[in-house]
C-alpha cells in the first residue's frame, strides 16, 4: 500500500494534501475565534475590546469556517485525491482562491463597523473584504469540484472504488449549486434589507450544497468500513445508486428558483427537498454498512467512528422530524447532522494518514487516533441532547446570556447537559488537532533530515 501511495507522490499528487491541509487550517481558524467569543465573554477580559459588534462578526466567521469552510476543503482535497491533481494552473488557482478567500473572511472579523448578519445556512459580514473572501473560497472549491474526471490508477488502487464513486459525485452537485446561486442572485431584489437579502440570496445554495456534505460523509463510510485487504462493504453499483439518488431529486433545484426568491415556492420548495430527498438514501447507504460490522478483518478504529457518526445521523433525521417552532430543537438538529459528518472526517484524516506511512509509531498516538473521533462525537451527543430536552420544555432558540429566560426544571436540566457535552466536543476536537500537530512535527523533522 505505501508503495502505491508514494506512486501517487510521484504525480503530483500533493495538491490533495495542500487542500486537506487548507481544510484543517480553516477549522483551527474556526477554533481560535471561538476562543474570541469566550474573552467576550468572560469578565474583566471582555473590557478590552470597545467594539461590540466584534463578537458577532467573529460568531459569523467561526461558522462559515467550521462548516462550508471545513466541509467544503476537505471535498475538494478528495476530488484531488481520486481524480488526480488536475493541470497546474487550475490546481495553483483554485487553491490560491480558497486560501485567500479563507484570509480574507478572518480578516473581516476585525473590521470596525462591518454589520454582522446572522442569516440562515451562510451568515455573512456586511462588507466587500468578507463577501470577496467568501466568493473566492466559493469560486476555488468550485473550480476544483467541477473539473472533467481524470482517472488516477494508482489512486484508484489505494481508494475504495464506492469511496471514489460518491466524491466524486460532488462535482454535478457544486454545479447545480453554482446554478442556482446564479439565479438567486439574479431573482433578489437588490432592495430588501440586509438580513432578509442575504436569508434569500443563500437559502437555495446552502440547502444545494448540504448534499456535498452528505456524499463526503458516505464515501468516508464506505472508507472506514474496508476490510485489511481495502474492499468495500458497498459495491460500485450500490454506491452509484446511492450517489445519484441523492442527486436526481436536486435536479429541479434551479427551476425552483425562477418564480422568485421571494415566492413561496422557493422557501417550500427547497425545505422539502432537504426533508425529503436526503434522509433515504443516506438511511440505504447506513443499512448497507451494517454487516460490515461484524464481518472478520474489519478495521477496529474505523467501525467505531462509523458508529459513531451513523448515530449522530440518525439522531440528527429524528430530531429534525420533531421541529415544531423557534427553539433548540433546530439547533440540536443541525449539530447532530454537522457532527455526525465531522466525526466521518476526522476519522478518515487518521485513516489517510495511516495508509499514506504517515502515522507515528508510538503505541500511545494510534490509540487516541482510535479514541478522539468518538469521544468528539459522544460531547456531540451529550451536547445534542441538551439542546434537544431544552427545546422540549421551550426555550428559545436565539437568545443568549440576560435575554435567555428558564423558566423550567426541564430547560434547566436540558442546558446543563448541553454544557456538559459541549465541553467533551471542545475537549474531542482539541485532541484532533493536538494529533495532527505531531504528525506535521514527525513529517518536518523527517523532511529535514532527507535533506
Amino acid at each position: 500500500m505505501r508503495n502505491q501511495l508514494s506512486r501517487m507522490d510521484g504525480e503530483g499528487n500533493s495538491g490533495a494534501v495542500r487542500w486537506l491541509a487548507l481544510a484543517v487550517v480553516t477549522l483551527v481558524m474556526a477554533g481560535a475565534l471561538a476562543l474570541a467569543l469566550v474573552v467576550g465573554r468572560a469578565p474583566v477580559l471582555s473590557e478590552w475590546i470597545d467594539d461590540p459588534r466584534f463578537f458577532r462578526r467573529a460568531l459569523v466567521v467561526h461558522v462559515v469556517l467550521s462548516l462550508w469552510g471545513w466541509f467544503m476543503a476537505y471535498a475538494a482535497g478528495l476530488r484531488s485525491l481520486v481524480d488526480g491533481p488536475g493541470k497546474r494552473w487550475r490546481r495553483r488557482t483554485s487553491l490560491g482562491l480558497a486560501a485567500g478567500g479563507v484570509a480574507a473572511m478572518v480578516g473581516s472579523s476585525a473590521i470596525r463597523g462591518a454589520e454582522p448578519l446572522l442569516v440562515n445556512y451562510i451568515p455573512v459580514v456586511d462588507h466587500p473584504v468578507f463577501l470577496a473572501g467568501l466568493a473566492a473560497f466559493f469560486a476555488g472549491v468550485a473550480l476544483e469540484l467541477c473539473r472533467p474526471p481524470r482517472i488516477a490508477p494508482a489512486a484508484e488502487r489505494s481508494i475504495p472504488a464506492a469511496s471514489a464513486i460518491a466524491w466524486r459525485a460532488t462535482a454535478p452537485v457544486a454545479v447545480i449549486a453554482f446554478v442556482v446561486f446564479a439565479l438567486s442572485w439574479w431573482k433578489t431584489p437588490r432592495d430588501l434589507a440586509g438580513d432578509l437579502y442575504y436569508e434569500l440570496l443563500f437559502w437555495g445554495v446552502g440547502h444545494t450544497l448540504q448534499v456535498v456534505s452528505v456524499l463526503v460523509m458516505i464515501g468516508a463510510w464506505f472508507y472506514l468500513l474496508r476490510d485489511r485487504r481495502e474492499r468495500s462493504p458497498v459495491g460500485p453499483r450500490a454506491s452509484l445508486a446511492i450517489s445519484a439518488a441523492l442527486i436526481l431529486p436536486w435536479v429541479i433545484a434551479p427551476f425552483l428558483t425562477l418564480s422568485g426568491t421571494t415566492d413561496g415556492t422557493y422557501i417550500r420548495g427547497f425545505t422539502r427537498l432537504m426533508q425529503f430527498g436526503i434522509a433515504g438514501p443516506v438511511v440505504v447507504a447506513l443499512l448497507l454498512c451494517l454487516p460490515a460490522l461484524r464481518a472478520r478483518g474489519a478495521v477496529r478504529a474505523g467501525r467505531w467512528a462509523f458508529v459513531t457518526s451513523a448515530a449522530l445521523t440518525v439522531v440528527g433525521f429524528g430530531l429534525g422530524a420533531m421541529i415544531r417552532g423557534s427553539d433548540t430543537m433546530i439547533p440540536a438538529h443541525y449539530h447532530a447532522s454537522l457532527g455526525a459528518i465531522t466525526v466521518a472526517l476526522m476519522a478518515l484524516s487518521f485513516a489517510l494518514i495511516a495508509v499514506r506511512g504517515w502515522a507515528p509509531e508510538h503505541r500511545w498516538w494510534r490509540r487516541l487516533s482510535a479514541a478522539q473521533p468518538v469521544v468528539f462525537g459522544a460531547g456531540q451527543l451529550i451536547f445534542v441532547a441538551g439542546f434537544a430536552v431544552s427545546g422540549f420544555f421551550g426555550a428559545d432558540r436565539k437568545a443568549y446570556g440576560a435575554d435567555q429566560i428558564i423558566d423550567s426544571t426541564g430547560a434547566f436540566v436540558g442546558l446543563a447537559t448541553m454544557g456538559i457535552g459541549g465541553v467533551t466536543a471542545v475537549v474531542g476536537g482539541a485532541g484532533f488537532l493536538i494529533l495532527l500537530s505531531v504528525v506535521c512535527k514527525q513529517r518536518i523533522t523527517q523532511l529535514w533530515r532527507t535533506r
